[in-house]
Order: structure tokens, then C-alpha cells, then sequence
């Protein structure tokens, strides 16, 4: 195979290109955008309408369907009153027999009759040709007349499906063996359709071949409980051996049904069957038999491709229209040491694969598979090859190549996510992925037109998850017989991460390198199918996969869009069945169709799943892991129908046999369903409850003499007043800690982590429950989780566990308090898992295009020697963005491009400044002038380097950091500062504030987003630059995590910042409290005679977000007030107060 480095090779002609070729480029990515956009509005729009056809037309559509009965001349109510396609399914519609009185059309024609209740459907999409039965998982749909589906068995009680009295029986006709079933409470039913059908379902997939009989009795009508529903007349014309003399049907229409015909087949081959189970005749309600096609026939098509694949592969001949592997980008990530920045990738590759194997007929989204069967042409499949920054060490080699799966029309982006990147660094995995084809972003369209619009094309889907199959696996193929391993971008310093392994044709050595697979939702729904497809896999795991497809569609929310779509072809009656009929079609694309080839291939196949998820149900799941004969792992707490309780564990259960893990969620009402992610051990995983709200004490006065006791080094010169309590209903203190703390912070660690284990969740879970009795919980000390910080925080706590509950010590205590048991709880100390990771890198992205904008201003800095006035503006433009961040008008705000192209600088500064402060009215304090004077006299003055360091307290991550190193790269680019110390939490605390980890990944990923814009990639190269060097430092402490006041600062951080620091700049809410102590201060004091005995110069920028403020004249607070009731927690008011001490340069 040969492999295209058309990138790499000519990177210095590309880097000379013309400018007419960059724009070129451009035309072609705005182009893209378009395309996109286009898109997205078109989605709009579609759920939009469906939206409204939902409201208006669906139900009359649905009304009209109902009544609406489609008798010809082929279609015969003889089982079922309503549909003459029910039951389903059965062997009546695959008799090739004309003389059948179930025969629908020419001889030897197997097309499903669908087109029996949807006339003008084309049969060419639904053709069962050369099949010979049904899908091992075939939903088994019937109908009754107002029947009770309340009388049906669920999945919570399989085993009365093998009861006595059970209401329907499902048999093996050879061997006699009852089949498990339950009912899928769906959103298919309708109560107002007397004919409403329902589908059950096998609990484990039925024997390849084998003939099975199906049952009913005892169903209740809805309508009059005390009867039951009636049978449809043409069975009880079977049933009851009537003939014409006793039945209302004319002799020509019952010779015509061949009724004498079908009574010899039921009393022959069905009845005696259900008589030996206690399913006596006279009482059945229906009865009928279908037979489970053959493997052979499931596979026919994937074994014309793979067969293709596999001649293709092992001829020497045609060199040239073998696939060929080309590398578009590749992007290299610094995991140097002295960045101390998380692991992640080390390398990122994109590329795609020429000349691959194309069956459909177009290489379009929505095309189907070619009849006959062949390759039509050839296509491109892009791929992303990630190496994590543990291979980045020359001598280390992979353990695994490992695919990824992405979810429900998703896209190979998702390989890249973050718990995909720790895994990849702890078992050092290269990881790889592609789009699945059908069943990704580009195929949304295709697919929501087949739904609303040709439902009879539904074959599109199977036929492109098969061509899909057959990319990925050629994709592997290739990427292993074309000298992978032996790429300049798979190696370091000349040595390969991928240890050796010798291809042989089709076949390579997997001892030599392991290759495995991880999908997650749909793809580990597809992932069975991919590993069963391929002879490259040995292993995978599947994460909340299930089968069958139809199953998953009846029960999960995800499905609802989806319903809908089809209501505008298809009425409820009819869309069970219609689910029943496209599994026939789906077995090919998912992992029913592939459970044979798993088990004989010895297949290894660990699936994780979570009970009570609701987007893809535990019943799917169990049902997969029947049929591939898995065991389970892990503790269980509950008996799972199909396994024993002594069934496998982590310690004795592993290879050959595929195992099972799974654990629960408790849903409350409260909270949306989400998809739960995977953990190595079962968990259980708990939701907040709503509690009444309890009734608060009042601290002690006690209380305030402790705290005074307890200062002792710098005190502030006001006398100090009573700390902030929670026991004043409308205040922020309370409604934190009797709801915001409990319902949406607590409950957000619940939805968005996915890894807890078991002494997790019973953490969490007494954490809760104490907030529930916030009033009588008292304080308890924090146990050794091994934090270096849980003596000091003991100490903290001594003169309040035991005696204080979380209403009567003292807020700001007790809110910190409660950050610190949520590190024990998720064990932070010990795994060093970010409980908030996810919503602060969400925030961090969702801000992308205000930081590439603030990005572009960066450049142009002129140093204080140059202007003053002009710094001036500057400085105060980048201080009130550090206090602002994205509310400001950024559009005022001069660019580079605007200086060059001339005109008074300082003017258009100036109108920017002017509008942000003098005409805010929000701004009720405002020192800036004095921050910028201050710096400015400091040069005048000998002061060496520890004059010119400038500290930063941060507060959130996101935005707000980025804009505080905006302002740090302008501080150092001016000269007003030589160094910046950014001052950061040592743990997660108040959901967003940064950690040191935080500011690394801000500038890893602006690297990552700007590896297309040069000029604006350099200033965060430089940003890197100064990490490295030292001109930037970042420096966590304890004392940022805990409820002390600032002037209670150890004195490490106290004597440092008087030797070596010019400024500090705290930034925030929850910073400016502890600066004041979180004491009930009068607004109107001046700031200088609380924050006195700071040991530098300090400027405190702040919105408001909790009642606490100084230096705010009475005036002012009460124009606040006037125009917002809530100014001192709505974030919409700020302060920017400044002291400068002894520090006099003036």
C-alpha cells in the first residue's frame, strides 16, 4: 500500500503559496460554513414544522388512518380485525405457495405486503427476497379488539412469562422450550384506536432456523373489564373447526380464505403444541407461528462485501486501485513537564483513505446498496489517528489501537473527548476513529426525509451502516498494511510507538499489537456490528448498547422526534408493526444480526450498561448480553432474570466469556433523563430529592468573639461587626443554602460525572440528606482523605462540629465547607477528578469567538515609554475587560487592522474607556485611574524586579480567566509589570473557579483553535513562552479554599507579596468576601480601612453577586437600589476600588 504524506512533503511550497491561493482557501472554507449553516437552518426548520404538524395535523392524520380500512382483493382480515398484515410476524407472508390464502402476489415473490395499509409504497426497499424467516428479535406484534395491554407481562417480571398463568407463551416448537418475553410499554399505544396493536418481545434472541408458536389468552377488554377481548372471526372459524353451515362467512369467501386448509395446519402443527403448556384452544384469543431466518441469510450481504474486501486484499495485481492512505494535517501539542499542564494529546492526525470500496449506488448520504450486489466505484473515508502525550517519550510503545464509535449523529470529533484522553494517557492507546456512515452528522438530513416523507426507503439506513461496516474496516486494513507504524507522524525520535506486526493478506499477528474497539450509545450499538463485520477485532467494549433496534425504539426518549417524523406517513396502529417489519431489514446494521459470528469467532465483548437510563434501555442491553452468552462483572444488588447471583465477578470472571456490567440510576421527576457514562465498578448513582424547606436559628454571639479571638496578625482598623448568616429568609446567604447549593449545584455533579463509585455515591448521598436537614445536620469534622489541607481545616472547624448545624455557623463557612466534603465524597485527593471539568471547559468553548476577536487586539501593544496616554487608555481597556469580560461593546474597541489604517488611536481608546466608565452608571466604584497611576510612578523608583511583579487572585475559569490573561500579557508587553503571578485554587470549589489546570487548558485549546491563524497562534505560543520562563507563574494554595479572612493569610503568601509584590488584583465575588471577612460591614465605609493591613498594594475587581460591598456611598446604593431591586446579587452592578498603603509614589 502506498501511503500519500502530500502535507508533510511539500510544507515549505504550501508555506510559499500565493495569495490568490489563500484566498482561494478562504472562499472554500466560507463556502463550507455556508453549507453548513444551510444545514443547520434546514433542521431548524424541519423540527419546527414537525413541531407543528404534531399540534395540528397528526392527530386528524391519525383519526383519518384509523378509519381508514385498505381491503383488496389480496388483503384478508382473517387473523386479525383492522390490519391484515397482523400478526406479525408470521409464516403466512413468506409462503411462496400461490394456492396460499395468505399469498401476495406472483410466485416465489417474498415482498413484505406492506403496501396492504400504505398503498404507493415501493416494494423494491422492502423485498424479504431470499429470506427464509424473520429476525432473531423480531417485535411479535398482534391486536384484539380493545384490548388491555395492562394484562401483558413486563420486563420487570419476565419470569411470569414462563408462568402458569401467564397471558401469552412464546415456544420453541421443536425442542418445547418456553421463550421469556415481556411487553414494551411503549409510546406506540393508542387508547382511543379499538384496533391499537402492541408488540412483545423474546427476552434473548431466538434459535437461527427454529419454528416458534405464539399464544394468547385472558387479555381483558379496556373498555369492559369484565370481558374479555374478543377473538378476530376468521381464528375462531380456525379455533372452533366451523364450517359453513355455522358462520356467517359465504361459502365462496370461505373456500376463497381456505379455512378447512388453515384448520388442518393449527390442529395439527400449533394447537397440540400449546395444549402440552396448558394453553388449551377453546381458550385462546390467537394463536399463529413464524419461523427465525438463518444465518446464512442474515449475513448474505455483508458476506457478498466481505468476501469483495477480502479478494481485493489478497491479489498482488491492480496496486494502484488498492486504497491509499493521505495525510491532510497534522498537529503536534506540547506535553513538556514544565508546562505542568494535564495530560493530553501529543499528537493529533487527519487524514483519509482514497480509493475505498464504494456497494452503494451513489457516494452520497440516502443512497441504498446496488441490486445485485457489487462494488459500484470507490470513495474517501476521513479518519483522525490521536497519540496521547505518554507516547510522546521515545522508547514507548502503544498497548492497543484502539477505534472509538461515536454517538447518535455524531462525528469522529468525539474521539477526542477528555475522559477518552485520560484513558489513552493511563494505558498509553493510540486511538483512531472515523464517521460513521449513516448514522452521523452529514446523514441527519437524509435520514429526517426518509422519516417524514418515504419511510418505504427505510433500507437507506442498513444498507449505509453496512457500507460503513466496510469503510471502517478498510480504513484499519489499510492503515496496517501501509507501513503505518513506520510514518514519520507514528514515530518519535525515529523510534515507532507501534510495536511490530506482520500482515499476512487479510490477516495480521495480534499478539503483536491488539486491536480493539469503544463505542459508546449508538456506537456501541454498531460496534458489535463492526467487530462481528471485521476479522481485524478480537475485543470491544460496548458502552449503554443494546438490541434489538426496534426494541431501543419503542422505549427510549431519544426516539421520540423520530415518532413523530413517521406519524405524518403512518398512523400509532401502525408504526409497531412498521417497527416490526424494518428490524427484518436492520438485523445487518446492529448487533442481532452478528450475535452467531461473535460467539463462533470468540469475540470478546464487555458491555456496560445503566438500569432506568431512559434513552437507551436496560432491557436492550440485557437482552445483548443473553444473546452473546455474557457473564456478569461486578457486584450485583439485584436478581436480573438470566443469570444466578454467583454469576462472574472482577476477580475470577474474564476471558473468553463477554461479560455484562451495569448499576443504577434513580431518576427523580425533577431532572431530565441523561445519558449515563461508564464506570469500572457497578454504581449506584442518586438524585437529589426536594425537602421542605427548614426553619433557621440564629448564630451565637458567641460566634463574633471567636472570630476576634482567632485574628491575630494584621488587623482592619474598622471595628469589626458580625459575620453574614443564612438565617434571613430573602437574602442570598439563604436561599443558597436552602436551595441553589442543594438543586442545582449538587445536582449538576450528579448529571455531568461519570465517574463515581460506590463509597461516592453514599457520600454524596448523606451530603444531600444532611442539606435536607440543614437544620438539625450539625457540622462534622473532615475525615483523612488524604488533602494536605484536613488538619488546617479541622482546626477550622474545632469550635463548631458537634454544636453548630449548617444554618447556624457562620455562611461563609459553611458554603466552603460543603466544597470540601464534595472533594471527599468524589475523592478528589485521590483520583484528582474535576467534578466541574465538564462545565468549565464548556465554558471555555462556548466563548471561542469573543476570545478569537479579544485575540486580534493583542497586537500593537505600544510600551509606557512611548505614550502615556496612550497606555493609559490601554490599560484601562484591558483592566475594565478583566472586570466586564464579554459585556462590554467590543465593537468600539480598536483592532490592529484599525490602526494601520490611521486615524487618532487614542481618540477611538478613549471613546471606548469613556463609554465603558463614564457612561456605565453601574460602576459604582471606580479607582482605575489610580490602579494605572500607581503603576506608572512605580517605574519612576528604583525598585528592582520584586517591584514589578503583579499578582492575580483568579476567580472563574472561562472567559473571564482568558480575559485576565489579556490583561497579564498586556501588563508584561507594556513594561508595567516584569512578572505575573497567577494565584489559583488548589481544588475545584464554586463550580467555575480556576485551578492551575484550568489556565493550561485555555491555552492548549486557543492553540488547538488557531492552528489556521498564525498571528493570532503566536501570541499563545508566547503565553507558553512565558510559562516556561517563569515570567508568568502559576501558584495554588490551600488558603484559596477556605473560609478565612484575607487578613488571616498564612504568612508565606503575607511576607511574599510584601517582599516581592507591587499589586495584587483579586478578582471576584467570592474573593471580595473573604477580603472582607464576609462580615456585615456598612456599605459606605471606605475600603482602605478593612483591607489596611494587606501587606502590597491591592485593586479588587468585582461584580456583585452576594450582600457584601464598602465604599459606596449611601447615595450610590440607594440609586442602585432605585433602578434594581436585586443590584448586589443580579452581576449586573461593579466596583473597581483600589488602596495602596504605605506604597506612596505619588
Amino acid at each position: 500500500m502506498e501511503v500519500l504524506t502530500t502535507v508533510n512533503e511539500q510544507r515549505l511550497v504550501e508555506e510559499n503559496a500565493t495569495l490568490s491561493n489563500h484566498s482561494e482557501i478562504w472562499l472554500l472554507e466560507m463556502a463550507s460554513y455556508f453549507i453548513l449553516f444551510r444545514r443547520l437552518v434546514l433542521l431548524f426548520v424541519m423540527f419546527n414544522v414537525m413541531c407543528i404538524l404534531s399540534i395540528v395535523y397528526i392527530p386528524l392524520q391519525n383519526t383519518f388512518l384509523q378509519s381508514r380500512q385498505t381491503i383488496s382483493e389480496d388483503c384478508h382480515f382473517i387473523l386479525t380485525t383492522g390490519n391484515c398484515m397482523l400478526p406479525f410476524p408470521s409464516d403466512n407472508i413468506l409462503s411462496a405457495n400461490e394456492s396460499s390464502p395468505f399469498h401476495g402476489g406472483g410466485k416465489g415473490n417474498k415482498r413484505l405486503p406492506i403496501f396492504r395499509f400504505r398503498k404507493g409504497w415501493d416494494l423494491e426497499w422492502l423485498t424479504l427476497d431470499d429470506m427464509d424467516g424473520f429476525s432473531r428479535l423480531s417485535p411479535i406484534v398482534f391486536s384484539l379488539e380493545n384490548l388491555d395491554p395492562n394484562d401483558l407481562i413486563g420486563y420487570d417480571q419476565l419470569h411470569l412469562s414462563l408462568g402458569d398463568n401467564a397471558t401469552t407463551i412464546l415456544i420453541d416448537a421443536a425442542t418445547g422450550k418456553r421463550v421469556a418475553h415481556f411487553y414494551s410499554s411503549s409510546h406506540f399505544f393508542d387508547e382511543s384506536d379499538p384496533y391499537a396493536a402492541v408488540a412483545i418481545h423474546a427476552a434473548e434472541p431466538l434459535q437461527e432456523g427454529h419454528r416458534y408458536i405464539v399464544g394468547v389468552r385472558n387479555i381483558r377488554n379496556r373498555r369492559n373489564k369484565s370481558s374479555l377481548a374478543s377473538s378476530p372471526k376468521g381464528f375462531q372459524i380456525i379455533r372452533d373447526n366451523l364450517t359453513v353451515a355455522n358462520t356467517t362467512i359465504d361459502e365462496m369467501l370461505f373456500r376463497h380464505f381456505q379455512y378447512e386448509e388453515l384448520q388442518q395446519i393449527y390442529h395439527r402443527n400449533i394447537f397440540p403444541v400449546l395444549v402440552q403448556q396448558g394453553f388449551v384452544p377453546s381458550h385462546l384469543q390467537l394463536a399463529w407461528q413464524f419461523t427465525v431466518k438463518s444465518k446464512n441469510a442474515t449475513l448474505q450481504s455483508a458476506n457478498i462485501i466481505r468476501s469483495t474486501l477480502h479478494a481485493l486484499w489478497s491479489s498482488v495485481n491492480n496496486q494502484t486501485d488498492k486504497p491509499k492512505l493521505e495525510i491532510d494535517e497534522i498537529r503536534e501539542y506540547d506535553c513538556k513537564p514544565s508546562l505542568k499542564r494535564r495530560r493530553g494529546w501529543f499528537r493529533k492526525i487527519h487524514g483519509q483513505v482514497l480509493h475505498v470500496p464504494l456497494f452503494l449506488e451513489k457516494d452520497t448520504p440516502g443512497s441504498k446498496l446496488s441490486h445485485p450486489l457489487r462494488q459500484t466505484g470507490t470513495s474517501v473515508v476521513p479518519f483522525t489517528v490521536l497519540l496521547p502525550c505518554t507516547l510522546s517519550q521515545a522508547g514507548t510503545q502503544a498497548s492497543m489501537l484502539l477505534q472509538y464509535g461515536h454517538g447518535l449523529m455524531g462525528s469522529q470529533g468525539e474521539a477526542q473527548n477528555d475522559y477518552l484522553e485520560r484513558t489513552a494517557n493511563d494505558y498509553n492507546l493510540v486511538i483512531w476513529a472515523v464517521d460513521w456512515r449513516g448514522m452521523s452528522q452529514y446523514d441527519i438530513l437524509s435520514v429526517f426525509k426518509m422519516l417524514l416523507f418515504e419511510p418505504d426507503h427505510f433500507a437507506i439506513l442498513p444498507h449505509n451502516i453496512l457500507q460503513g461496516l466496510s469503510d471502517a474496516t478498510v480504513v484499519l486494513w489499510t492503515m496496517l498494511s501501509s507501513y503505518f507504524r513506520e510514518w514519520e507522524a507514528m514515530q518519535v525520535n525515529g523510534t515507532s510507538v507501534l510495536p511490530s506486526y506482520p500482515m499476512n493478506g487479510y490477516h495480521y499477528n495480534i499478539s503483536s499489537i491488539p486491536i480493539g474497539y469503544y463505542g459508546n450509545s449508538q456506537g456501541g450499538i454498531l460496534g458489535a456490528a463492526l467487530i462481528g463485520f471485521s476479522p481485524l477485532y478480537s475485543s470491544g467494549v460496548l458502552g449503554v448498547a443494546g438490541a434489538p433496534y426496534s426494541l431501543l425504539l419503542s422505549q427510549s426518549i431519544d426516539a421520540i422526534p423520530y415518532i413523530r417524523a413517521l406519524q405524518l406517513e403512518l398512523s400509532l396502529r401502525d408504526i409497531p408493526l412498521y417497527a416490526s417489519l424494518i428490524q427484518q431489514l436492520w438485523d445487518i446494521g446492529e448487533p442481532t444480526g452478528w450475535l452467531s459470528t461473535l460467539i463462533d469467532d470468540g469475540k470478546y465483548i464487555l458491555l456496560h450498561a445503566a438500569i432506568q437510563d431512559r434513552q437507551v434501555p436496560i432491557a436492550g442491553a440485557e437482552v445483548l448480553g443473553r444473546g452473546l452468552k455474557a457473564e456478569f462483572m461486578g457486584p450485583r444488588e439485584r436478581t436480573v432474570f438470566g443469570w444466578s447471583n454467583n454469576s462472574g465477578n472482577l476477580a475470577t470472571s474474564l476471558y473468553p466469556h463477554s461479560q455484562l456490567v451495569e448499576w443504577s440510576v434513580t431518576q427523580d421527576a425533577r431532572f431530565p433523563p441523561h445519558e449515563v457514562m461508564y464506570s469500572k465498578s457497578v454504581i449506584e448513582k442518586r438524585t437529589i430529592v426536594n425537602c421542605p424547606v427548614v426553619h433557621m436559628t440564629k448564630l451565637s454571639i458567641s460566634t463574633l468573639a471567636r472570630i476576634r479571638r482567632k485574628m491575630r496578625d494584621g488587623m482592619p482598623k474598622a471595628p469589626l461587626p458580625p459575620p453574614i448568616c443564612s438565617d434571613r429568609p430573602g437574602t442570598w446567604a439563604y436561599d443558597t443554602l436552602t436551595r441553589r447549593i442543594r438543586t442545582e449545584i449538587l445536582a449538576r455533579v450528579w448529571r455531568e460525572n461519570d465517574f463515581f463509585d460506590s463509597d461516592t455515591v453514599t457520600s454524596l448521598q448523606a451530603l444531600s440528606d444532611e442539606l435536607i436537614a440543614a437544620k438539625e445536620s450539625v457540622l462534622t469534622p473532615i475525615p483523612n482523605d488524604g488533602g494536605p489541607d484536613w488538619e488546617k481545616w479541622n482546626a477550622i472547624l474545632s469550635k463548631y462540629v458537634g454544636k453548630y448545624t449548617w444554618l447556624t455557623a457562620p455562611y461563609c463557612l459553611v458554603e466552603f465547607y460543603f466544597y470540601r466534603r464534595l472533594m471527599v465524597a468524589v475523592h478528589w485527593f485521590r483520583d484528582f477528578r474535576d467534578p466541574f471539568q465538564k462545565q468549565k471547559e464548556l465554558g471555555t468553548q462556548s466563548s471561542l469567538e469573543t476570545m478569537l476577536s479579544l485575540l486580534k487586539r493583542l497586537k500593537g501593544v505600544f510600551e509606557v515609554q512611548n505614550d502615556k496616554e496612550r497606555v493609559k487608555l490601554e490599560f484601562l481597556s484591558y483592566l475594565f475587560l478583566s472586570l466586564w469580560g464579554n459585556r462590554l461593546d467590543l465593537s468600539l474597541w480598536p483592532t490592529t487592522e484599525d490602526i494601520k489604517q490611521g486615524g487618532d488611536t487614542n481618540e477611538k481608546l478613549f471613546q471606548f474607556v469613556e463609554q465603558t466608565v463614564t457612561e456605565s452608571d453601574k460602576l459604582l466604584s471606580n479607582d482605575s485611574c489610580n490602579v494605572f497611576q500607581y503603576l506608572y510612578l512605580s517605574l519612576r523608583r528604583e525598585t528592582g524586579k520584586k517591584r514589578r511583579r503583579v499578582g492575580i487572585v483568579v476567580d472563574n475559569a472561562g472567559l473571564e480567566l482568558f480575559c485576565d490573561l489579556c490583561l497579564a500579557h498586556y501588563l508584561i508587553q507594556s513594561g508595567l509589570a516584569h512578572e505575573i503571578h497567577f494565584h489559583l485554587k488548589a481544588h475545584p470549589l464554586f463550580v467555575s473557579d480556576a485551578m492551575e489546570k484550568d489556565l493550561l487548558y485555555t491555552i492548549h485549546y486557543l492553540e488547538e483553535m488557531t492552528m489556521d491563524k498564525p498571528e493570532l497562534l503566536s501570541i499563545l505560543k508566547q503565553w507558553s513562552e512565558y510559562l516556561e520562563t517563569g515570567q508568568w507563574c502559576t501558584k495554588e494554595d490551600y488558603f484559596w479554599c477556605q473560609p478565612c479572612a484575607f487578613w488571616e493569610m498564612p504568612n508565606s503568601i503575607r511576607q511574599d507579596w510584601r517582599d516581592n509584590c507591587l499589586l495584587v488584583i483579586v478578582k471576584g465575588d467570592a474573593n471580595y468576601r473573604r477580603l472582607l471577612g464576609d462580615l456585615e460591614w456598612d456599605m459606605a465605609i471606605p475600603f482602605g480601612d478593612i483591607v489596611n493591613c494587606f501587606p502590597t498594594a491591592i485593586c479588587a475587581l468585582r461584580t456583585l453577586k452576594s450582600e457584601i460591598l464598602c465604599g459606596v456611598s449611601k447615595e450610590r446604593q440607594d440609586y442602585a437600589f432605585h433602578e434594581d431591586p436585586k443590584w448586589m446579587v443580579s452581576g449586573e452592578w461593579a466596583v473597581v476600588q483600589f488602596y495602596q498603603g504605605e506604597y506612596n509614589y505619588t
